[in-house]
């Protein structure tokens, strides 16, 4: 575990602090799980950018991409598909 230090303005301060008493857990472990979740939600937004972005240059309906997913899928397990 790392620890980093950091200056907050007073108001968000008095935020976390509520927040972490209302959760029964310490500040310092509030901030850690709220910077945490922050940065794994952030990594999700930028995937999701960068699949709709992908789609998008298919030029692709999204019937016509969920069919061609299906078609690649049943051909990577060897199966027909009708």
């Amino acid at each position: 575990m790392s620890r980093l230090t950091i200056d907050i303005p007073e108001p968000i301060d008095r935020l976390l602090r509520q927040r972490a008493q209302r959760a029964g857990r310490d500040v310092e472990s509030e901030a850690g799980e709220m910077i945490r979740k922050a940065l794994l939600f952030a990594s999700i937004r930028e995937l999701c950018q960068n699949a709709t972005a992908d789609f998008e240059k298919t030029g692709m309906d999204s019937e016509e991409c969920i069919e061609q997913h299906l078609r690649d899928d049943h051909a990577r397990r060897g199966v027909a598909y009708d």
